[in-house]
């Protein structure tokens, strides 16, 4: 699926499933993976954006959110089962797969309205209610990209709901920069801690801390 941003390529979002993996890219040159995908079974997948922020929902769980400054509008083309990098009305990638069925909302829907939506249509699709949730795991990938030259933007995964934080220190271990990010819920999920013209250049340690945990990543500052 992609969302077109308005100049006619996919520099809105675009969504794919590559490798046994659900990929979300942001206009930025990197993909991210969301989630881990079967080829036998089916999988209800929703994705809101709303101004700032961009959410992928799998079988009902949120697991995936992040900061973006795109949003799309009510003329852009919305494409599915198809890629659009030819430019508008040219596909080309496409799914190789099947698609069941897909509904377009006016409006972002809040994480109890995926849920509703879920479990109305889990019933209706074979095979989608034998797909429980996987387990994550406290991870921490750190700064991307890194170098940062423009926004601290941070990858991690968290356990669970528990509170946790997000924390740039400087090599002194003075805190820089920090960050809840508890209630993001378990899941893969990005975040933005500012940008680079309020951070002077130099080494960092990024710090995710939950339950208990403590990961720690390294990071470069560059103007």
């Amino acid at each position: 699926m992609e969302w077109l941003q308005g100049f006619g390529t996919s520099e809105g979002m675009s969504l794919a499933v590559q490798g046994g993996k659900l990929q979300l890219y942001l206009n930025n040159p990197y993909w991210t993976s969301v989630g881990t995908i079967d080829r036998n079974l089916w999988y209800h997948v929703a994705v809101t954006k709303q101004p700032g922020e961009v959410r992928i929902y799998l079988n009902g769980h949120r697991v995936y959110t992040a900061p973006t400054p795109l949003l799309g509008d009510q003329t852009t083309e919305v494409a599915i089962g198809a890629s659009t990098w030819r430019g508008a009305g040219h596909y080309g990638d496409f799914f190789d797969g099947a698609i069941s069925q897909v509904a377009l909302w006016k409006g972002a829907l809040t994480d109890s309205q995926v849920v509703a939506s879920y479990l109305a249509d889990a019933p209706t699709i074979r095979g989608i209610t034998g797909v429980e949730r996987p387990r994550s795991r406290l991870a921490l990938a750190g700064m991307s990209p890194n170098p940062a030259i423009r926004n601290l933007r941070v990858a991690f995964t968290l356990a669970s709901a528990e509170p946790a934080s997000i924390t740039l220190l400087d090599v002194t271990g003075r805190r820089v920069v920090s960050r809840e990010v508890g209630s993001l819920g378990a899941g893969s999920h990005t975040v933005d801690l500012g940008s680079t013209a309020t951070v002077p250049t130099g080494v960092y340690w990024i710090k995710l801390t939950q339950g208990g945990h403590t990961l720690s990543s390294k990071a470069t500052v560059m103007r």
